[in-house]
């Protein structure tokens, strides 16, 4: 929580840039944690962090199962759509029902999570040579507990894919979808050709390069544990 509440502050400091905690293992709260860089991205100045967007590569001892492929994670802060927390959490503190989003916001909110999620990726992507990243596995955003009760979970994994497909990515980057109904709808309508939207809006799918989404939706979804990148909801 310390190092993302530094980082969170050295984003807002440059809005729409990626920003490197250089000194990770130097500060005394953060410097036992097996994380060898940190970095982050925001679209604004406020002071509460959703859509914010942290990357963590990870030392050797600190990678799930000891994999050499689960080399970072990705830590995203999703919109909040309605005054809960998550199970396990206790009841929400006083004045937080002020902080929850309308429908509209909300759905832009994962959107501009989505750019954060790639732009991350891709600028560390630039610095990293032969640890740049090649697999990025995505769960859903605040599609459960934190959902906007007027937007249905399909509509947020669409709105955050829509989001990543805005931003060209190297075809080395591969990314993979966490298994789940409202994703596999999400990518279908992501991925459906001009002729076959059937009233969906070119807005919905908006920025839509050459698609970093390859292959079908079953073999993107198929849980394997080699990931190098893990979201959480």
């Amino acid at each position: 929580a310390k190092l993302h509440k530094r980082l969170h502050d050295l984003a807002r400091k440059k809005v729409n840039q990626v920003v490197e905690d250089k000194i990770v293992n130097k500060y005394r709260d953060t410097k036992d944690i097996p994380v060898e860089r940190s970095y982050a991205r925001v679209f604004s100045k406020a002071l509460e962090p959703f859509g914010a967007v942290f990357l963590h590569e990870l030392k050797a001892e600190g990678r799930p199962l000891g994999g050499k492929h689960n080399s970072a994670v990705l830590y995203t802060v999703g919109p909040l759509g309605q005054n809960a927390k998550a199970p396990g959490e206790g009841k929400p503190q006083p004045g937080r029902e002020k902080l929850v989003m309308n429908k509209l916001d909300f759905v832009k909110c994962l959107y501009d999570t989505g750019v954060n999620v790639m732009e991350v990726v891709k600028e560390y992507n630039k610095e990293a040579g032969a640890r740049a990243l090649t697999l990025l596995r995505v769960p859903i955003v605040s599609g459960g507990t934190f959902r906007h009760p007027e937007v249905g979970p399909e509509i947020c994994a669409l709105a955050l894919l829509a989001g990543m497909q805005a931003v060209p990515l190297d075809r080395n980057l591969v990314v993979e979808l966490m298994p789940s109904p409202p994703m596999e709808q999400a990518f279908k309508l992501i991925t459906v050709d001009d002729d076959q939207r059937d009233g969906t809006t070119d807005s919905q799918l908006s920025g839509k390069p050459e698609s970093q989404f390859n292959g079908k939706p079953e073999s993107q979804l198929n849980g394997k544990p080699e990931s190098q990148l893990n979201g959480k909801p």
